[in-house]
């Protein structure tokens, strides 16, 4: 069942590819060139299918065929009113001084505005007879001056331009998507999806899309697996047989979309290094903490001590962990520490941990 529905679609493919379609009118065009020589002259449009300037001129014209064909459409109608407004109110004017009278019938004339006025850088009225400005007959001049004034503005300024400026953009928008495909290929990886600048902050770019996520060893894997089915091989592992089941009913969730091992592990040990950075400086503060809670105590031993003892010498303490000395007049501590009662509190509290 497998295997018919893999020639169907090898067929579907083989018909639908553009370079055979291309030989087979190319195979006609040959046989053709034996009946008429000019013929022969439709080869030269293989320049089409060698270069790829050409072929994306080409690509652009049709991407965008349906707008170029009615807006052509339109400029084609409008042509017609004007043609037609020629034949019937300024007949007299479509005259050539060599063949005669341009519009026979609305035909002619649609013919003669589409040739002469595309072609006629100022439209129609190049290639119509001058009017002379005559003084009994304003309206007429007036007309006449309107009718080549709008079909320059409206056919020749707006339509023609409308058209030119549709094939620029289309080219511009090919070129935006040729660089945006080739920036694509160059910076994102094909497997997973990720940023070149992703991995430039952590790892090589070029290789892991040439070591972990290698998009030809996945396609060789997947072949591996195919032709490992053809041969009705059943001894599969659980992971090709897991893989190939997904292949089978398109479903591509075994594709490490947004993941990547090697960075992964770099930003688990990223994490790991940095919660290893804050429980030092934890532990340094603790132990900073624990210092200053014995100097503390140490101070305040000091002061009930020498507050309970003579007064009127001079006492100095020094701190044996920090080398803090300090110097007080007995009768200064009796005045600011011993009869300071909500400083003694205060001290007190810091010494024993309490608020």
């Amino acid at each position: 069942m497998m295997q018919d529905q893999l020639k169907k679609y090898n067929l579907k493919f083989t018909l639908q590819s553009g370079m055979l379609i291309w030989h087979m009118l190319y195979l006609l065009i040959c046989i053709g060139s034996n009946f008429h020589p000019i013929i022969a002259a439709l080869q030269l449009f293989d320049v089409i299918i060698r270069s790829d300037t050409v072929g994306r001129i080409v690509m652009a014209i049709s991407r965008n065929l349906n707008q170029f064909l009615w807006t052509l459409i339109l400029l084609v109608v409008t042509v017609d009113v004007y043609s037609l407004v020629g034949l019937y109110f300024l007949n007299d004017r479509f005259q050539d001084g060599d063949v005669g009278p341009l519009c026979h019938d609305a035909y002619s004339c649609f013919l003669a505005s589409l040739n002469l006025g595309l072609r006629s850088g100022g439209g129609i009225a190049d290639a119509l007879q001058k009017l002379k400005y005559d003084e009994d007959n304003k309206v007429a001049y007036l007309v006449n001056t309107l009718f080549d004034l709008s079909f320059y503005i409206i056919i020749v300024t707006l339509l023609l331009n409308l058209i030119f400026g549709m094939i620029i953009d289309a080219f511009g928008d090919l070129r935006d998507e040729k660089s945006s495909n080739e920036e694509d290929m160059e910076n994102v990886c094909f497997i997973c999806g990720l940023q070149r600048s992703e991995y430039e902050r952590t790892d090589n770019y070029e290789k892991h899309i040439s070591k972990e996520h290698n998009m030809w060893k996945y396609l060789a894997y997947l072949v591996y697996l195919q032709e490992k089915s053809k041969l009705y091989i059943t001894d599969f592992t659980d992971l090709e047989d897991y893989v190939l089941d997904r292949y089978k009913n398109q479903d591509y969730m075994w594709i490490p979309v947004g993941r990547s091992l090697t960075l992964e592990r770099h930003l688990a040990k990223g994490e790991k290094e940095k919660k290893s950075e804050i429980e030092k400086m934890k532990a340094n503060m603790d132990y900073k903490f624990e210092k200053l809670m014995e100097q503390t105590k140490y101070l305040i031993s000091r002061i009930d001590e020498e507050s309970h003892g003579a007064g009127g010498h001079k006492m100095m303490f020094k701190s044996k962990q920090s080398g803090l000395s300090v110097s007080k007049q007995n009768s200064n501590i009796g005045g600011s520490v011993v009869n300071n009662k909500p400083l003694q509190r205060f001290i007190k509290s810091v010494g024993t941990g309490k608020n």
